[in-house]
C-alpha cells in the first residue's frame, strides 16, 4: 500500500508536515501536488485493506456506525455547550435528517490528516508511516474522507477556516477538495454523491472537540490562556458547516 504497511508496528524515520508548509516546499507546486495526491491515495488504499486479512475482522461494531456517531457526538455537544450556537443546531438537524447508507465497511483511522502522516526526509511525496491509530475501528470509510476534507484548505477559502482547521493545502499545487473527491472515488470505486454530508459531519465533529476544550477553560479545569477564545473558533467553524450544507446538492 504505497510503501505503508498497515499491519506492522515498528519504528519509522521521517518527518511530519504540520500546519505550516516547510520552507523547502514553499513555491514547489509540482511537489505539493504529489504530496496532496499521495495523502489521498494512502487513505483510499487503507480503506481497501481487508480487515480479516490483517486480523481485525472483529474490530469495533460497523453495523449502525454512522448513526451512533451522530448520536454520540450530538450528546457530547449538549454536554459541553455553555451557550446556544444556532449554526451548530442547524448542522445537527441537517445531519440527523439525511444520514446516508454506508456502501462499504472498512478500516477507519478516525483522525486522518496531513500531520498524522510521516513522509520520507529526502522525498516528501513518499509516505513512511500513518500515525496516531488510537481511534481506529471499522465503519463507513467516507467518514475518514469527510473529516480530511474539513482540514483541506484552499487559497480562496474564508481566512477563518484556515485559522480553525489548519492544513497547508492552500499553497500552490495542492489539489482542490473537488479533485480530492474525484481521485478518491476513482481509486476506491465508491459513489461520492453524498460526500457533502460526510464533510459537514467532519466539521460538526471538530466543533464538538473544540467546544470540549473550551468548556474546560470556562469551568476552570485549565488555566491555559490559549483556550480563552476557543468559543470564537466554535462559531466560525459552525458557520463554515452551515455554508457547506447550504451548498450541498
Amino acid at each position: 500500500v504505497l510503501g505503508v504497511d498497515f499491519h506492522v508496528m515498528e519504528r519509522r524515520h521521517g518527518r511530519v508536515i504540520r500546519s505550516e508548509l516547510p520552507e523547502d516546499l514553499v513555491g514547489q507546486p509540482a511537489i505539493n501536488r504529489r504530496i496532496g495526491e499521495m495523502l489521498v491515495d494512502v487513505l483510499a488504499d487503507l480503506h481497501q485493506v481487508d480487515p480479516a486479512r490483517v486480523g481485525l475482522d472483529d474490530l469495533g461494531r460497523p453495523n449502525g456506525f454512522v448513526q451512533r456517531q451522530i448520536q454520540g457526538w450530538g450528546r457530547r455537544w449538549l454536554a459541553a455547550k455553555h451557550e446556544d450556537v444556532p449554526d451548530v443546531d442547524t448542522m445537527l438537524r441537517w445531519l440527523e435528517a439525511s444520514v446516508p447508507t454506508p456502501q462499504r465497511t472498512a478500516l477507519l483511522h478516525n483522525d486522518y490528516k496531513l500531520d498524522n502522516l510521516m513522509v520520507d526526509d529526502a522525498d516528501p511525496t513518499l509516505p513512511v508511516a500513518v500515525l496516531d491509530w488510537d481511534m481506529t475501528t471499522r465503519g463507513d470509510p467516507l467518514m475518514d474522507l469527510g473529516y480530511l476534507l474539513n482540514f483541506w484548505n484552499e487559497a480562496a477559502d474564508d481566512p477563518r477556516w484556515h485559522y480553525v482547521s489548519k492544513m497547508p493545502t492552500n499553497h500552490g499545487g495542492f489539489p482542490t477538495r473537488a479533485e480530492v473527491v474525484e481521485r478518491y472515488a476513482a481509486r476506491t470505486g465508491l459513489d461520492l454523491d453524498t460526500i457533502a454530508w460526510y464533510h459537514v459531519f467532519g466539521v460538526f465533529k471538530l466543533v464538538v472537540i473544540i467546544q470540549q476544550i473550551y468548556i474546560r477553560y470556562v469551568r476552570g479545569q485549565t488555566q491555559d490562556q490559549r483556550f480563552a477564545t476557543y468559543d470564537e473558533r466554535v462559531r466560525d467553524l459552525a458557520n463554515k458547516g452551515v455554508q457547506l450544507l447550504a451548498a450541498a446538492p
